[in-house]
């Protein structure tokens, strides 16, 4: 059990009362730990203290002062040698190197005279591809025929011969299993049959 001694505000006759008291759990713990600090710290001072030679400021027998270095203080009042440090040229790098191969003669090209070619004849208009589909067409009593056509994005034209479809086609013919479109920009005609693509 551990008890700690603490001094008594109370004096008897010019002496000073000293009373004992015991620690409470956390006192007794904190200084059981700060014994064992300071027991590991000394066994550590101890030990590294005995295995390092001149620890104490006096040289062990084990090293003997001929091991130790010695600075040689002739040459602080040496001249200079002479050295090349930064005399080298960093861009020169030598002779370039031959090359094995000679190299190759310059062909030069010869122009041909433009005079002699004969103009190319420009080249017949093609028909650009039609995203058209002739799906059938209707009659009614007065024999009136109206062609019905499908675009590529699934649209629905209608119209009858001599109407423009689609802002491009005059419809030329209409009939049962084909139609006649021309086309208004070229002036080239085509005939779609029933449910082509």
């Amino acid at each position: 059990m551990l008890t700690c001694g603490y001094l008594d505000e109370a004096h008897l006759g010019g002496e000073v009362a000293l009373t004992l008291r015991k620690l409470n759990p956390r006192e007794t713990r904190l200084v059981a730990a700060t014994a064992v600090v300071l027991a590991v710290l000394i066994a550590l001072r101890l030990r590294s203290g005995s295995d390092s030679p001149g620890a104490s400021g006096r040289p062990s027998n084990d090293a003997k002062l001929e091991d130790l270095p010695r600075i040689d203080l002739k040459r602080v009042d040496a001249p200079p040698h002479a050295s090349k440090a930064g005399e080298r040229d960093i861009f020169e790098f030598g002779h370039p190197p031959v090359p094995d191969t000679p190299p190759r003669p310059v062909v030069e090209a010869t122009p041909v005279p433009m005079a002699n070619l004969a103009p190319t004849p420009a080249p017949a208009p093609t028909l650009a591809p039609l995203d058209l589909k002739f799906i059938g067409s209707l009659d009614n009593s007065r024999g009136l025929r109206v062609a019905v056509l499908m675009t590529g994005k699934n649209e629905i034209l209608t119209g009858k011969v001599g109407e423009v479809v689609a802002n491009r086609y005059k419809i030329g013919k209409i009939g049962i299993e084909s139609i006649d479109l021309e086309d208004v920009t070229s002036g080239q005609s085509r005939r779609i049959a029933l449910k082509s693509k």
